[in-house]
């Protein structure tokens, strides 16, 4: 890829839309390839930059065919937490492995 056909060419970062536009993806995939590691990105001010040396490795990456590293899922909670639900209707919180509470 010559210079004057590589779009990141001369930059070091880059923000997380004009990655989109380079690898083709949807923003939410650029957040999950950020998120397990495929992406190197940092904060900056209120905005996300994505480094164009870890977008080049992913590029060859696809390009040799390695496959996507997966992000770690997040562990069950343990019995007796208390779980809060993120959104909907604000209920009572909800006690992992405790008993129901019984009818009158």
């Amino acid at each position: 890829m010559t210079d004057d056909t590589d779009p990141l060419a001369g930059k070091i970062a880059c923000s997380v839309a004009f990655t989109e536009k380079v690898i083709d993806r949807k923003t939410s995939t650029v957040y999950a390839l950020i998120k397990s590691g495929e992406l190197e990105a940092y904060v900056d001010g209120r905005s996300r930059k994505i480094v164009v040396d870890s977008i080049r490795k992913y590029i060859e990456r696809r390009r040799q065919g390695i496959p996507l590293k997966t992000a770690k899922p997040s562990p069950l909670p343990l019995p007796g937490t208390v779980v809060k639900h993120p959104r909907g209707r604000p209920r009572k919180h909800l006690v992992i492995g405790a008993d129901p509470p019984e009818a009158i």
